[in-house]
This record gives C-alpha cells, sequence and structure tokens, in this order.
C-alpha cells in the first residue's frame, strides 16, 4: 500500500470513529459524495483537502501522521518459519484467520470447535509469532497492520493453491453478490500495467474495507474471498495450434 493510501486508510478509521460519512466530507469540502468516494479509492488528495477533512476531525495532518507512525511500528509479515507452524496446524490457522478479523475469545469459543483451554494454547502461540497480544481476561489485542500480508509464494499461499482455490472456484457464482470471470486478451505492456493498477487498487479496497468491518458484529458479517491475479500466460492448447 502506498503512503498516501495508507495515510487515507487512518483517515477513514478517523472518520468512522466521529460517525463522520462521505456526505459529511462531501458537504464541508463543498463537494459532490461520489467525487469524494473516488478521492478516497483513487488515493488522488491535496494537502488542502487533507487539512479541510483534518479540520472536520478536530485534527491536524501531523495527528494523522503520528497514527500513521503507530500503525508503521505494527507487524506487516510473519516469518516464513511461523508461516509454516500456521500451516502445519489448521486449527491454529482458522484461530489466526478469526482474531484477525476482530473476533473476539467468546465469539470463537461460541462459533467453532475450541475448549477454553485449546483457545487459550492457540492463542498464546499466536502471541508468541506477534500477530496479537494476549491480555487479561483473555482480550485480544491485534499487533499486526492494517498492511499485513502473507510473504509471497510462501507457505500461507501455497496452501491457499492447493487446498483452497478449486473449492473456492468450485461454485456457480450465481448469487447477486457474487461474480467470476475469465478473460483472455492480447495486449501492449502499457495497457497490461494499468490493470495491474486497477487490481492493486481493488486489492488496497478489500483490505481497507476488512478493517472497516472488524467492529461490526459477527451477526452481520461473513467471509467474502477475492482471488486478483494477473500474468501472460496462454492456454497450452494455443501452442499445439501454431505453426
Amino acid at each position: 500500500m502506498s503512503q498516501v493510501n495508507s495515510l487515507l486508510a487512518i483517515v477513514k478509521k478517523s472518520l468512522k470513529a466521529r460517525n463522520l460519512t462521505y456526505l459529511d466530507v462531501a458537504n464541508a469540502l463543498e463537494l459532490s459524495e461520489p467525487s469524494i468516494k473516488r478521492m478516497f479509492s483513487d488515493g488522488n488528495i491535496s494537502l488542502q483537502r487533507l487539512d479541510q477533512i483534518c479540520t472536520l476531525m478536530d485534527m491536524d495532518i501531523s495527528d494523522v501522521v503520528k497514527l500513521l507512525e503507530g500503525e508503521v511500528t505494527k507487524t506487516t509479515e510473519i516469518s516464513l518459519e511461523h508461516e509454516k507452524a500456521l500451516c502445519d496446524d489448521p486449527k491454529l490457522l482458522v484461530c489466526a484467520f478469526l482474531v484477525t478479523n476482530g473476533w473476539k475469545f467468546n465469539e470463537i469459543l461460541a462459533h467453532y470447535k475450541y475448549t477454553t483451554h485449546e483457545l487459550v494454547q492457540y492463542l498464546a502461540t499466536l502471541d508468541k509469532l506477534r500477530m496479537i497480544e494476549l491480555m487479561p481476561n483473555n482480550r485480544i489485542k491485534l499487533l499486526i497492520s492494517a498492511r499485513f500480508t502473507w510473504n509471497k509464494n510462501g507457505p500461507i499461499q501455497q496452501f491457499f493453491k492447493k487446498k483452497l482455490v478449486n473449492d473456492f472456484l468450485n461454485a456457480n457464482f450465481d448469487q447477486a453478490t457474487e461474480m467470476n470471470e475469465f478473460f483472455i486478451a492480447i495486449l501492449n505492456e502499457e495497457s497490461t500495467y494499468r490493470l495491474k493498477d486497477s487490481m492493486e487498487k481493488i486489492a488496497v479496497l478489500f483490505r481497507d474495507q476488512n478493517q472497516q468491518n472488524v467492529s461490526k458484529p459477527i451477526e452481520e458479517r461473513k467471509v467474502v474471498s477475492v482471488q486478483l491475479a494477473i500474468r501472460s500466460w496462454k492456454p497450452s492448447m494455443f501452442d499445439s495450434l501454431r505453426k
């Protein structure tokens, strides 16, 4: 995530904490609500606009930067060894997924097959991995950044490829919130980079929406999975037909 997008992610959190909406920002900046949404989505914002938004929140730009610096000190990735430890124990991996998405101790116990002792042990392991800090009374403090990602082609991504991708694609994708399209095109390098840039923005949006939803009640949320991929590739049948 770029520094601008990271800064805007902090601004969004601060707006939400003050119960301020995009419409409130639009009114303060004398712009339309779609313009505000586009500004946050594209990461295209001037210092003057940012200062106006901070004023709306009774903050200075320096306050937002300090919050960002605090975010940067959090873990952005874990070691390959620690990722392997998660893959070796599916219940630990599920536990990690739940707590990093805002689930509390009692919520996990109520919805998943963990004993109290077992869950405490798993949380203690995640504490050692520096993903969380296990607080008194089994309260969970996240130590990972909103920019946290798994290591590229590391154990977790390999696990996803082997265990989850086929399961994910084995569906009709016919619900209103679902979509599955597969395209093959012949593009120049500039167009390919533009597509990649758009996909990176979607990835940023996905992580941002995930963070914004962490505080919402469990009953109002459901697991949503997205796969984004792009590369120079053609099916082998193309080669078999080439002269």
